[in-house]
């Protein structure tokens, strides 16, 4: 048999590139004679395949995939192999893994989260136009035979944008090696530590990915100056702007803190000498720099999106997936931030993460680990089940109660309750704009 491989670009250090190899040395090892189609492979690995370079010149991005696409397409005109499965968005496959999940839910989550000129520049991109219809004809071509979706949030974002049928859609998850990832690595722990400047008294925070706006290393950089002095932080992965971070971080006050290590093809010794993962990550799929932390058993702080929330779940949620009751999280808080203003930006923040909460998967607002409600039977106000509204009305109805008595505990008690449903609110209500802006920018 004959397998053909479509994967634009290699960088030994990508995520997706250690998966293909590791397929391709499984496959290989099984006797599958293997083509992969590519802009360009390292010759030392070109012993168990065959490459088959598709690089035509272009400028910009859409140039650029939309002249691989047009190769790849002549190439496989000209001898196909017996199955083709694609990694990039390619009609004329017979499988399509969706590693980089749905466009449209990574535009998505750009227009939630971004200001006007976010928004405008996106519209703007004529690259994101063509991701989109891309994606479109991939899901529409009647060849494809199956997509591999590496999580149950891809599997579902497919459903949601695409008419493509249920039987034809497979979750399979990123595998881990753990004769190489597992707790045992730790070797040279000390002396690691000691090369980046850290002692063995400080909590080291690690950061994996490339792409630093995307996996949240501004959002990481303000934590960490909100964090003890003893706190540091390494940034492993490359972005074209990386000098960028390094004033950002120097405006954050935490340049002396922080070590940019840029793009590792070995990630397992970072881990090894850090005390937690973190990726506050604004879209992925599934991160296998998630998986590989926690097969190490290192702590893993990680956005709370579904492609993440698949591999670290609080068991009371009720969501099936990794669960790693042993994890300890320490949320350092000074004493002197533990005001009411704390408290009520805590509340409100909350109410927006159950909002999101709601959207992407149905759970209760108020007590999502006893979801029981069919809300789709549910009557709603601006998108918010309308006794949610009710209940606001008595806790309103409390605060004044409480502050008649004198009872400032419960009055406070009560007042945050409200702080949470205010989140809602303006969660919601951001939710219900966001698919007309995804419209127009499909439909531009």
């Amino acid at each position: 048999m004959r397998l053909g491989i479509v994967r634009q670009r290699y960088t030994p250090f990508g995520g997706a590139e250690r998966f293909v190899e590791r397929a391709i040395q499984a496959l290989h090892e099984r006797g599958v004679k293997i083509s992969i189609y590519t802009r360009a492979w390292p010759d030392a690995r070109s012993n168990s395949v065959e490459p088959v370079i598709c690089n035509p010149c272009y400028i910009g991005g859409v140039s650029r995939d939309a002249g691989f696409a047009r190769e790849v397409r002549r190439a496989l005109a000209r001898d196909r192999p017996d199955l083709v499965q694609t990694h990039e968005r390619i009609e004329g496959c017979d499988i399509f893994r969706a590693g980089d999940g749905v466009h449209r839910t990574w535009l998505a989550e750009r227009l939630r989260v971004g200001g006007r000129l976010a928004r405008l520049a996106i519209a703007a991109n004529p690259h994101h136009r063509y991701l989109l219809a891309a994606e479109a004809r991939v899901f529409a071509d009647p060849s494809l035979k199956a997509v591999i979706c590496i999580s149950q949030m891809v599997r579902d974002d497919i459903r949601r944008h695409f008419s493509f049928p249920e039987r034809k859609l497979h979750v399979i998850y990123n595998a881990v090696d753990p004769n190489e990832f597992n707790p045992g690595v730790r070797d040279g722990r000390t002396a690691i530590r000691a090369g980046l400047g850290f002692a063995e008294t400080d909590v080291v925070f690690l950061l994996v990915g490339s792409g630093y706006a995307r996996k949240g290393v501004p959002v990481t950089l303000r934590a960490l100056a909100r964090l003890p002095a003893r706190a540091r932080l390494v940034v492993v992965g490359r972005d074209k702007n990386a000098a960028r971070y390094e004033v950002f971080a120097h405006r954050c006050g935490v340049r002396d803190r922080v070590v940019f290590a840029g793009p590792q093809q070995d990630p397992r010794p970072y881990l090894g000498a850090a005390d937690a993962f973190v990726l506050p990550t604004l879209y992925d799929a599934l991160s296998n720099a998630v998986l590989e932390a926690l097969a190490m058993e290192r702590a893993v702080l990680a956005s709370d999106i579904p492609g993440n929330g698949e591999l670290v779940r609080a068991h009371a949620a009720g969501v099936v997936g990794y669960y790693a009751p042993d994890i300890v999280v320490h949320h350092w808080i000074p004493c002197d931030r533990l005001t009411k203003r704390y408290f009520r930006r805590w509340f409100y923040w909350r109410g927006i993460g159950r909002a999101m909460l709601y959207a992407q998967t149905g759970k209760d607002m108020e007590s999502p680990e006893q979801s029981q409600l069919d809300f789709a039977q549910v009557k709603h106000v601006l998108g918010i089940p309308r006794y949610l509204f009710r209940n606001a009305l008595i806790a309103a109805r409390d605060v004044v109660s409480a502050l008649i008595r004198r009872d400032r505990v419960n009055a406070f008690e009560r007042e945050l309750w409200l702080w949470m449903f205010a989140g809602i609110v303006r969660q919601r209500l951001r939710d219900r704009k966001q698919p007309q802006a995804m419209r127009a920018l499909a439909n531009s």
